[in-house]
């Protein structure tokens, strides 16, 4: 028996299909970890000075927003078991860690910052939790937020509205203890300010939590490659390819072509722009269409004339 045609997948893609459809049939999979009853947060004593009611009538043990952690019993998934191949895509997000534990953290990271960050503390965090980047984000079918590199750099301003000038200054508590503080000054005279007086620079967003984020997409989108390589040849059903997305998208970098599927909505016009181009480059040599396998001689089965016609009458 022929073995069945494989859908041919980004790992992007394969990745959302394993988290978002597959996964989630388990039963309890949307269910957090159970929570205490009350009479398991109070010891025997309390429980005595608590007494048998324990709240007003009418008024529920717990806000009916937290009740989810507190039933005995979750509703189960979407019904069902997971497909087999997702569940080996999961098992290999869980060992992405140790794939990328001797990558150094790309030179991309700092594309047009320009500041003092903490890249390796980012890189080393983001590696941490990719496995978790990548299980959330399938499950949420998006991307993780790739940091942007363009900051608005601007002077603090002053209560006026204006870039402010200020100076270390100790002010004495009169509880006792003394502190220091920024305090605005005013211009000796024009362009002379007191000694020790500064104008204070502003970074929006701030540059190491860009640089953050940063990491955490290159964790995930370099994690998604190395996904795809330990899924070659193993799943039934799906052939995930490396992703498309790019890699570093801060410094201009565009996604590249994801797999087409040729029975989704829409892959008819393809198909139909393809013959459309071909009978117009025919046309432009001066030739004609080739004739199909019956060619131009295959008779049509003349319809049968409906009842109550002229020949009906002529009977």
């Amino acid at each position: 028996m022929a073995a069945a045609t494989k859908r041919v997948l980004d790992v992007e893609d394969a990745v959302i299909w394993a988290c978002a459809e597959e996964l989630a049939k388990r039963p309890h999979a949307n269910r957090g970890p159970d929570l205490p009853q009350l009479g398991e947060l109070v010891g025997r004593e309390d429980g005595l000075l608590i007494g048998k009611w324990r709240r007003p009538a009418s008024f529920p043990e717990i806000s009916p927003m937290f009740a989810r952690g507190f039933v005995p019993r979750a509703p189960a998934g979407r019904g069902g078991d997971p497909h087999p191949d997702a569940l080996i895509v999961e098992a290999e997000i869980s060992a992405i860690a140790e794939r990328l534990a001797g990558v150094a953290p790309p030179e991309e990271l700092v594309f047009g910052i320009g500041l003092a960050v903490d890249v390796a503390g980012a890189w080393a965090a983001a590696v941490a939790n990719v496995a978790n980047l990548t299980l959330v984000h399938g499950r949420l079918r998006k991307r993780p937020v790739a940091g942007d590199g363009r900051f608005e750099v601007r002077p603090k301003l002053a209560p006026n509205g204006k870039p402010g000038v200020w100076r270390i200054e100790r002010l004495t508590d009169p509880l006792g203890g003394e502190r220091d503080y920024e305090n605005p000054v005013q211009a000796v005279r024009r362009g002379l300010y007191p000694p020790g007086a500064f104008c204070r620079i502003e970074y929006e967003p701030d540059p190491q939590i860009v640089i953050n984020d940063r990491a955490d997409y290159c964790a995930w989108r370099i994690g998604l490659e190395a996904l795809a390589e330990a899924l070659s040849g193993r799943l039934e059903t799906i052939t995930a390819l490396a992703p498309a997305a790019a890699l570093f998208p801060w410094t201009g970098e565009l996604d590249g072509d994801r797999p087409r599927d040729l029975f989704a909505p829409g892959a008819e016009r393809v198909f139909r722009g393809a013959e459309e181009r071909e009978l117009e480059a025919l046309r432009s040599r001066g030739e004609r269409r080739p004739l199909g396998r019956h060619g131009a001689y295959r008779r049509r089965i003349p319809a049968k004339p409906a009842s109550g016609t002229k020949a009906d009458h002529k009977r």
